[in-house]
């Protein structure tokens, strides 16, 4: 899943501004949100997953897929859409509730982005 040819463009406003937060190019208000995508790179890179650099125009595979699990995660019922690492699950819930503390709410559309991906 290292495909990067997705145009970032494409995606909503939201989730650019997510991707960013993932990337580390923009910071939440709060040092505590800005550790918890610091450590939700490093370790979705431990994974094996691609994060783009900064400033890339286009979005890996991964990056689609960790939207996915984010916007999974802020649902009240959430499901098990892929089979993760415990460790990244933890992280990806830790940074779904900063951006819902932030008033950032992934699209219930951003759920797809992901659904062609395997095993984490």
């Amino acid at each position: 899943m290292n495909r990067s040819t997705l145009p970032l463009h494409r995606r909503t406003r939201t989730e650019r501004r997510v991707l960013a937060m993932l990337r580390g190019e923009e910071h939440v208000a709060t040092d505590a949100g800005l550790d918890g995508f610091a450590r939700l790179r490093d370790r979705a890179i431990e994974c094996g997953m691609r994060i783009q650099p900064p400033a890339t125009r286009y979005t890996s595979d991964d990056e689609l897929v960790l939207l996915a699990c984010l916007a999974d995660a802020q649902r009240i019922a959430s499901t098990a859409m892929l089979s993760i690492d415990e460790r990244l699950k933890k992280d990806i819930t830790r940074c779904a509730e900063i951006l819902i503390r932030h008033n950032l709410r992934l699209s219930p559309l951003t759920l797809y982005s992901g659904r062609n991906a395997t095993k984490i």
